[in-house]
């Protein structure tokens, strides 16, 4: 009975342990779309204190904002596929009290707001399925937002 007890309360140490390093973080909508080739508005909902921290284009190419500077009205552009990309990044957001990014893109555009992420995406006549993951990030952990969109 005695080695029931420890082991039980080793257990429960153990779990009291690894969850004071966790943060409550998660996305609380959807944060997957298979989407047609027409044009598409979606907002993905996270937890508060996260930011976009990397964009992939089509699998290929990608780039890290948190590396980036900050620029308060001028873009930065980073190549991506066959488009160019900008990254506006809004230190002073009077509707709350974190940064706003926007990541313009030639097919695309995201707007990071805090806890919103409103993604605007282009009807696709290129001839080949579109892809974009918006890794986002809380102080420790983050996740994915994955968005297929095909061809037409």
């Amino acid at each position: 009975m005695h080695t029931k007890s420890l082991v039980v309360l080793a257990i429960l140490l153990l779990f009291a342990a690894v969850g004071c390093d966790k943060e409550d973080w998660r996305f609380t909508t959807p944060n997957r779309f298979d989407v047609d080739a027409s044009a598409h508005q979606l907002e993905v909902g996270t937890s508060i204190g996260t930011m976009i921290n990397i964009v992939r284009i089509n699998e290929r190419k990608e780039f890290e904002l948190f590396s980036m500077p900050r620029a308060e009205s001028k873009p930065i552009r980073i190549p991506a596929d066959a488009d160019s990309c900008c990254v506006y990044w809004n230190v002073n957001n009077p509707t709350n009290l974190a940064d706003t990014i926007e990541v313009i893109g030639g097919w695309f555009s995201i707007m990071d707001t805090g806890e919103l992420k409103h993604i605007r995406i282009d009807e696709n006549d290129s001839g080949r399925n579109r892809d974009l993951v918006i890794k986002v990030r809380g102080k420790v952990i983050g996740g994915d937002i994955v968005i297929h969109q095909k061809k037409k």
